[in-house]
C-alpha cells in the first residue's frame, strides 16, 4: 500500500511539473493568460472546487467618497459665488451713490453759474448807470459810496472807473484818516492772523477779472 501511495505521489508531482512547463510555454507564446495559468495550477495542486467569491465593496467606499468630495467642492463654489454677488451688489450701490452725488454737484454748479450770470448781468447794468456818476466824484466820495458793498463788487467798480479815478479811490483807502478804522485797522477781538479789509480788497484787486 505504501508503494502504491508513493507511486501515486510521484505521478502527481510529475503531472504538475509537466502542466507547469506546458503552461509556461503557452504563456510565452501568448496562447494562455497568466491568470488562467495560475487558476490551473491551483486546481492541479488542490483539486477542482468552488473559488471564493469576491469580497463586495463596502458601502460608502471610494465611489461614495468621490460623491462627497464633489458635493463639498460644489458647496464651496456656491458660497464663493454668493460672496461675489454680495461684493458686486455693494459695488453697484457705491457706484450709484457716487453717480447721484456727481449729478447733485453738477446741478448745484449749474445753479450757481446761472445765479452768477444773473448777478453779473445785473451788475453790468448797474455799472452802466453808476460808473458815469462815480466818475464825477473824488476818490474819498467813491469809497464812501462803495464801502457798503461786498469786496468783489467794490473792486468791480474800481476796475470799471477810469484808471485815474480808481487811483484816487485807492489813495483814499490807504491814506484818508476817516477810513483808517474801517479799512486799515482790525476790530477789537479779531482772531490771530486776521487781515484788514484793505488787505482783502487789494487781494481781490490782484485777481484776474471774471467775465
Amino acid at each position: 500500500m505504501d508503494r502504491v501511495w508513493r507511486l501515486y505521489a510521484g505521478v502527481s508531482a510529475l503531472l504538475v511539473a509537466l502542466a507547469i512547463a506546458i503552461g509556461f510555454v503557452l504563456v510565452l507564446s501568448g496562447a494562455v493568460r497568466t491568470d488562467r495559468l495560475a487558476d490551473a495550477i491551483v486546481v492541479l495542486r488542490e483539486g477542482a472546487g468552488p473559488r471564493p467569491a469576491p469580497v463586495p465593496a463596502e458601502p460608502g467606499g471610494l465611489e461614495e467618497a468621490e460623491r462627497r468630495q464633489a458635493a463639498d467642492a460644489l458647496s464651496k463654489r456656491e458660497e464663493e459665488l454668493r460672496r461675489l454677488d454680495v461684493r458686486v451688489a455693494a459695488r453697484q450701490a457705491q457706484v450709484e451713490a457716487d453717480r447721484l452725488r456727481v449729478a447733485e454737484a453738477a446741478a448745484r454748479l449749474k445753479a450757481d453759474r446761472e445765479k452768477f450770470d444773473l448777478v453779473s448781468r445785473e451788475t453790468d447794468a448797474d455799472l452802466a448807470v453808476n460808473v458815469p456818476i462815480l466818475s464825477k466824484m473824488d476818490g474819498a466820495s467813491v469809497v464812501a459810496v462803495l464801502k457798503g458793498w461786498d469786496d468783489a463788487t467794490f473792486v468791480r467798480y474800481l476796475r470799471a472807473l477810469k484808471p485815474s479815478k480808481a487811483a484816487e479811490a485807492i489813495d483814499a483807502l490807504q491814506n484818508d484818516p476817516k477810513y483808517e478804522a474801517e479799512f486799515r485797522r482790525l476790530p477789537p477781538g479779531a482772531p490771530r492772523g486776521a487781515r484788514t479789509r484793505m488787505e482783502l480788497l487789494m487781494e481781490e484787486f490782484r485777481k484776474a477779472p471774471q467775465g
